[in-house]
């Protein structure tokens, strides 16, 4: 018996490892000559895409799409199925994908896969929409709108002005200067060291934390059914409007907070710009 378990044990990375799927992948690349009136559209599936900062004088587009599956003669065949689009007019870059499905399919036979890598040198307008994937920015100027959903975005060390509308999306700012006017549900939402001009996040149904907000922005929430926490901030030098329907606002510097019918409620006159929060049963924690 014992030789027979230790053959299993032997034998079942080999196992494994017959089991891993195979990866068939193409890379494309593309390149454009950059000017600030540049706006980079978007219309994306199942997309990861990154945008960073980077020198010279032109935009480049690298795309990777792949195709997952155990065998990999099917995983090579795969890769047909991806429509990768992407063309230039006088000062719009237009960048999209989608699947093809043969008839009477409801979804391919592989784990498909897009990844666009964007490289801009200063500033870009961005119009993105995106479905079931990620965007990234690092260390890059920007403004415009960006629609994800089932998904995630994340900016980091970026600034400028930015409309983010969400659905079952996570949102993670850090470092990030300007504008953010954030419409969320079902999302998680963290931002840590804000600065620049105003921060509005309306959501539902999730975590939102902030921490390390910048004197300077003006603050407005929106909140249904969340848990929010605040950390590091001076509230009794802004202008506080703090209404919380059915659940007490828990805070460490003893401002006062007043109770009328199922409402909780705190307004100051502070020097500082507006910090408003307006929630339904949101559990709020102010330190």
């Amino acid at each position: 018996m014992k030789k027979i378990l230790l053959l299993i044990f032997l034998l079942f990375p080999a196992f494994l490892r017959a089991q891993e799927a195979s990866v068939a992948y193409k890379t494309k690349t593309y390149s454009y000559r950059y000017n600030k009136n540049l706006k980079l559209k978007m219309n994306c599936e199942m997309a990861d895409i990154i945008i960073s900062k980077s020198t010279g004088n032109t935009i480049e587009i690298k795309c990777t799409y792949s195709a997952r599956h155990n065998e990999k003669s099917i995983a090579t065949k795969e890769l047909d199925r991806h429509n990768i689009l992407v063309s230039k007019t006088l000062n719009d870059v237009y960048v999209s994908n989608y699947f093809t499905l043969l008839k009477g399919e409801n979804e391919p036979k592989a784990k498909l896969k897009v990844k666009f890598e964007i490289f801009v040198p200063d500033y870009i307008r961005l119009d993105i929409r995106n479905n079931f994937g990620s965007c990234s920015i690092n260390n890059l100027n920007v403004k415009g709108e960006i629609e994800q959903s089932f998904g995630k975005i994340d900016l980091q060390k970026a600034n400028g002005d930015l409309i983010l509308n969400c659905e079952l999306s996570d949102v993670k700012l850090t470092q990030f200067d300007g504008s953010i006017a954030l419409k969320n549900k079902s999302g998680d939402v963290t931002v840590k060291n804000m600065s620049g001009k105003s921060l509005s996040i309306e959501n539902s149904n999730a975590n939102i934390d902030i921490e390390g907000l910048a004197n300077s922005v003006n603050t407005k929430l929106i909140l249904n059914n969340c848990k929010l926490h605040v950390k590091g901030i001076d509230y009794q030098k802004h202008a506080l409007n703090i209404d919380s329907y059915k659940e007490p606002i828990v805070n460490n510097q003893n401002f006062k907070v007043d109770k009328k019918g199922n409402y909780f409620k705190c307004i100051t006159s502070g020097t500082l710009p507006s910090f408003t929060i307006k929630s339904l049963y949101t559990k709020i924690n102010l330190n």
